[in-house]
């Protein structure tokens, strides 16, 4: 009897001990809240507005397909247990998911997705709730080599969707061209059909600077081209329509930097070019290429 209690006592101090090496410190929810603003939306399609309920702790979204028409889809914050805090290593401690009771739809007007949202719970009396306008966005999908993992194919393609004020573009161009050209448009202005397109078809081609410091990338002459001006504090984007959307250079820079980290991972986790074996020429252009790329990334 004696050792048994001196074995049970053992084993509950033991067990005491590693609940608190493994105890989680929980945030309040309202900082929960506050941290997962604005995270977590991620979708294949141009966001157009999101809208919160008034505890921020549900949300709407509004999204413009390619055919110009106006989908929803309803998103509730959800807390993560302990044990998904323990092993998942996030962190946040909240995260978003479609809501059980989501209702998605198809509009032909951005207004007429609003009222929608403004009819259902919790959104019915808060329509001067904060929202979130996306005047300009871009991302890309569907990343790809044409012929495969090569490693001895230097430019990258895939599935381009972007959004500028009310305009949708969709567009497989040379992806990493494009990457490039963005980083550049922090610093410099890019006039529209003046040069290279944003969206370029083609870049099969990169000729390398002198000190290999920058590149110059060539194609055919097809794309989908737009005006970046820096003026008097802001980023106007001038589309081939003639449309112009002023965004706040932070926001613009987000956008850019988002969609050039994920090309730039796309790199990275396939297989390693084979620059040793190929001509001086491509050679040297693919290490100006990313010489240039990292060196703006820096210098912002």
């Amino acid at each position: 009897m004696f050792l048994n209690a001196i074995f049970n006592l053992f084993n509950k101090n033991k067990q005491s001990i590693e609940e608190s090496t493994n105890t989680i410190e929980r945030k309040p929810w309202n900082v929960v809240i506050k941290e997962c603003y604005d995270k977590g939306l991620d979708f294949i399609y141009p966001i157009i507005k999101v809208i919160y309920s008034d505890d921020k702790a549900q949300r709407a979204v509004i999204m413009q397909k390619p055919d110009m028409l106006y989908t929803t889809t309803f998103q509730k914050l959800y807390p993560y247990n302990d044990d998904e805090l323990r092993y998942l290593s996030v962190d946040l401690q909240g995260f978003w998911s479609t809501s059980e009771d989501n209702i998605c739809g198809i509009f032909d007007k951005k207004e007429n997705a609003e009222n929608e949202i403004f009819s259902i719970p919790p959104f019915k009396y808060n329509r001067c709730i904060a929202w979130k306008d996306f005047t300009f966005s871009i991302d890309a999908e569907k990343l790809y080599w044409i012929s495969g993992d090569d490693p001895d194919d230097f430019c990258l393609h895939g599935q381009v969707f972007v959004k500028i004020g009310e305009e949708i573009f969709e567009y497989d161009p040379t992806v990493s061209a494009t990457g490039l050209y963005l980083l550049r448009t922090l610093t410099e202005n890019h006039i529209i059909n003046a040069g290279e397109h944003m969206l370029p078809c083609c870049g099969n081609w990169m000729i390398a600077s002198e000190d290999l410091s920058s590149v110059d990338i060539g194609g055919c002459p097809n794309g989908i081209d737009w005006s970046v001006i820096h003026e008097g504090g802001k980023i106007k984007l001038v589309t081939e329509a003639g449309n112009v959307t002023y965004i706040e250079p932070d926001d613009y820079a987000n956008e850019v930097y988002a969609f050039a980290d994920k090309i730039e991972a796309f790199y990275k986790n396939c297989c390693e070019k084979n620059i040793a074996q190929t001509d001086e020429m491509s050679k040297n252009g693919y290490i100006a290429f990313w010489n240039e790329w990292h060196r703006r990334k820096i210098a912002n």
